[in-house]
């Protein structure tokens, strides 16, 4: 049997939407092309263990028919190693078992193809050389770090280099088309006390991007020797409400969960809502900032054109002075709510209206914790809570002037109770995330300091 294209799957549907039997369709193609690259010790060198290509092609329909004045829906994944015909017919039936309310892809629609380039131009051009030059950099960092700490020891790596384009195909003759870049990298030392008496865990750095030059591979490979070392002399945290500082990556989870609640379809849903005009943290008394959701920002995962119903997206202020600006709003929503359409998509941008030093930050209370890596960072998109145990975080105590490392205990909060008296760092960072609630970016202030954190020992 051979493999079926989009064009055979553009015109079955198209066939069933003329006869009657679907009401509208979309196709959205993600074509990508990776090298994968696995970096292990031999004889305290850095050895190439395996390297592969890997080519792919995913579709994903979604497509609605009609039942009476309403529509029901399906949206799956088909495969084109399977028949297609049984394949359309199965989401039909699925699409059948559904009840919403009637909405309608914007009509009147220029079906010129729109082409976007978001790529890193040498990734894009060839994903290859881009793997071996990016893999030559990694090695040399890896081999300097090993030769200048006298405790770290290199264990292993990984890199991840692809380019990828998305085509959506809309049964209203729109067509868009973009393409992107993504690459991991990850680096693992180990640390052993001088008399060799005790070996510290493997302490793992990991660090997603979009672009070549997003990766400071001797900052990753220095931080994972300095941490697993500093990690064979810790002590445990007692039990408290303290001011901790948390960094980029954490607040990209954590604003990724707020700017849920600000999408139009949360209150038709009747899930928790944050509407416009409303504050977004009660009784704020931090220091002030904005929050955009920008798509138009190269280079981060949040970069997008389009987004699944074909709309334009472009840079879109959420939050000024604790008050919500806007919404989020797509065309179904829009259809349901009687609202305009809005950006729904693109990175999570932190303006502040002040910042400080990062220095400042930790001598802002009598002690302050710094957390310099989460075990494993859970945080909840219906009522904001979040929670993990520490794998390493350095304790300031400004009454003593002690520094120590920390391991070990646990801190949870919510934030609208965490953030209201948020302070921000004056460096800014950038944080691409790509986890089980999809692929998310943040640019902003590299670290936040929050008040009144419960720490368990």
């Amino acid at each position: 049997m051979e493999n079926w294209t989009v064009e055979s799957l553009m015109e079955q549907l198209e066939a069933r939407r003329n006869s009657g039997q679907i009401y509208q369709w979309t196709i959205q193609l993600k074509e990508t092309d990776r090298e994968e690259s696995y970096f292990i010790r031999s004889k305290d060198k850095v050895a190439l263990d395996q390297s592969r290509t890997v080519s792919e092609s995913i579709v994903f329909v979604r497509l609605e028919v009609e039942k009476g004045e309403k529509l029901g829906s399906a949206n799956r994944q088909f495969f084109t190693s399977a028949e297609l015909i049984p394949q359309i017919s199965g989401a039909i039936e699925t699409a059948k078992l559904g009840e919403e309310k009637h909405w309608q892809l914007k009509q009147d629609v220029d079906t010129e193809l729109k082409m976007y380039h978001r790529a890193d131009p040498l990734i894009w051009e060839d994903v290859g050389a881009a793997s071996r030059k990016l893999s030559e950099e990694l090695i040399s960092s890896i081999e300097s770090t090993n030769e200048s700490t006298k405790e770290g020891n290199f264990n292993s790596a990984e890199l991840f280099v692809a380019r990828q384009k998305r085509t959506l195909f809309l049964s209203n003759g729109a067509r868009a088309e973009e393409t992107s870049a993504r690459t991991y990298a990850e680096v693992c030392f180990s640390a052993t006390k001088e008399d060799n008496t005790v070996e510290s865990e493997e302490f793992l750095i990991t660090k997603f991007g979009a672009s070549r030059d997003y990766y400071n591979f001797h900052e990753m490979c220095d931080l994972s020797a300095e941490n697993a070392a500093a990690s064979l002399d810790v002590a445990r945290q007692e039990s408290g409400n303290y001011a901790v500082i948390i960094d980029a990556n954490s607040l990209c989870q954590l604003f990724g969960d707020v700017v849920s609640q600000f999408g139009a379809g949360a209150k038709y849903y009747g899930t928790p809502f944050i509407e416009r005009g409303s504050e977004l943290i009660p009784g704020f008394s931090g220091d002030n900032f904005k929050l955009f959701l920008d798509p138009e920002m190269n280079h981060t995962f949040g970069s997008s054109s389009f987004n699944a119903y074909g709309s334009p997206q472009s840079k879109l202020l959420l939050v000024d002075s604790n008050k919500v600006i806007q919404n989020t709003v797509d065309k179904k929503i829009s259809d349901y709510l009687d609202l305009p359409v809005t950006t729904t998509q693109g990175a999570f941008v932190i303006e502040p209206a002040k910042s400080s030093p990062i220095a400042k930050l930790r001598k802002a209370h009598s002690k302050v914790l710094e957390i310099l890596q989460f075990s494993a960072l859970f945080s909840n998109s219906v009522d904001l809570t979040f929670a993990s145990e520490i794998r390493l975080a350095r304790l300031y105590d400004n009454e003593t002037g002690e520094v120590k490392c920390i391991k070990g205990g646990s801190i949870a909060g919510k934030f609208q109770e965490s953030f209201k008296e948020a302070r921000w760092s004056e460096k800014m960072a950038l944080a691409n995330l790509d986890d089980m609630s999809g692929v998310q970016a943040y640019y902003g202030p590299s670290h936040a300091l929050l008040t009144n954190i419960p720490v368990t020992a």
